[in-house]
């Protein structure tokens, strides 16, 4: 886990239940930062890792009890992929200055913000259409 994987990582989204734009990282799960503007949260966050990146270097941050590999948590998997595939998974770690694991554990997260947008929308909809119906009856 480096510093700029986790920014390259970050990945800011609005949530409902908090009422205010969230950004994290899967790649250091400790910090989120928060605010009422996209770019308010993106400040938060990485001021927020400026602290925390330096204290999982000096060994300070529970899980992690020390720097680099593996990750907090890490399960070893084994499996087969297309060549093109594990080319592109190669080509995303590189660009995104992370381990291709880590790679992966972004895409599944922003798998699931994206789940969570989704539903966002569902609910918003839904509570528009009642009211549309209250209106009309």
């Amino acid at each position: 886990m480096n510093k700029i994987g986790i920014l390259n990582t970050r990945i800011c989204y609005w949530s409902d239940d908090n009422d205010c734009y969230v950004v994290e990282s899967p790649l250091f799960d400790r910090i989120a930062g928060v605010g009422d503007t996209p770019e308010q949260a993106q400040n938060v966050f990485e001021r927020l890792l400026d602290d925390g990146y330096l204290a999982y270097l000096e060994g300070r941050v529970p899980g992690y009890d020390k720097p680099g590999r593996p990750s907090k948590g890490a399960i070893s998997v084994s499996f087969r992929l297309q060549p093109d595939t594990k080319e592109s998974l190669g080509q995303l770690a590189k660009a995104l200055e992370c381990s291709q694991g880590e790679a992966i554990d972004y895409l599944v997260y922003r798998h699931k913000i994206e789940q969570l947008e989704q539903r966002q929308a569902q609910n918003k909809q839904s509570k528009s259409n009642r009211r549309k119906q209250r209106r009309l009856a």
